[in-house]
Order: structure tokens, then C-alpha cells, then sequence
């Protein structure tokens, strides 16, 4: 009786051991930084505006540097956006020489967004 016991404890450990957790997924961000960047000196400041589409987001920021590489979020000299919920968004930005515009989606903790000289509007005053 000792032996059969023993060995039906011995099963049962080896049978949990096996079995692997299931991982839990990171949590969805309550509030994300957005920043918004450029790699190419456009002449002057850009001031940045963000909307939300579905609630009341409505904020400017300014980019006043510009870097060779992404720079990552909430960087000197870039349009910071913080507090942000998750969720789709429209950008406009604009100095005196260009303009640009899109759609963000922020699902990210941190999410970037590079304006080039490529995707802009050159302004004719």
C-alpha cells in the first residue's frame, strides 16, 4: 500500500510539473507619451497640434530640434503630448514653410511620430 502511495504521489508531481503557466499579458497603457520629431532642419519651430476623435483631446506642442535618429519619448526639443489615452488621433503640424497632417493610432506606452521633409506640404505665402 506504501508503494502504490508513493508512486501515485510520484505521478501526480511529475504531472504538474509538466504543465507550463499560461503568461499573462501585459496590461493595456491607461495614459501614453506621444512625441513628435523631425530628422531634417526645417527652417523653424514646428508647432504641433493633436485631436482625439473620441473624446476631448485638443493640445499643441512644439518641435524645436531636430535628430539623425528616432530620439525616443518625452526628448528635449520635441512636441511632448502626455497623458494620452490609447485611441486614434489626427496631427497637424505646420511652421512657415511646410505642413503636415495624418492619422496616429497610440496604443503604446510611448509612441513616436517623424515628420520628414517627404511627407510635408511646402507652403507658398
Amino acid at each position: 500500500m506504501k508503494k502504490v502511495l508513493m508512486l501515485l504521489s510520484l505521478v501526480i508531481v511529475v504531472a504538474f510539473s509538466a504543465c507550463k503557466p499560461t503568461p499573462t499579458p501585459a496590461p493595456e497603457p491607461t495614459t501614453c507619451t506621444v512625441t513628435f520629431w523631425t530628422n531634417e532642419d526645417v527652417g523653424e519651430t514646428v508647432e504641433v497640434n493633436l485631436w482625439a476623435y473620441d473624446y476631448d483631446y485638443d493640445i499643441y506642442r512644439y518641435i524645436r530640434n531636430y535628430y539623425s535618429s528616432n530620439p525616443g519619448c518625452d526628448s528635449d526639443g520635441c512636441a511632448n503630448f502626455y497623458d494620452v489615452k490609447p485611441g486614434d488621433y489626427y496631427f497637424w503640424a505646420e511652421n512657415s514653410y511646410y505642413e503636415w497632417e495624418g492619422d496616429l493610432r497610440v496604443e503604446d506606452e510611448c509612441t513616436t511620430m517623424k515628420l520628414t521633409l517627404s511627407k510635408s506640404r511646402a507652403k507658398t505665402n
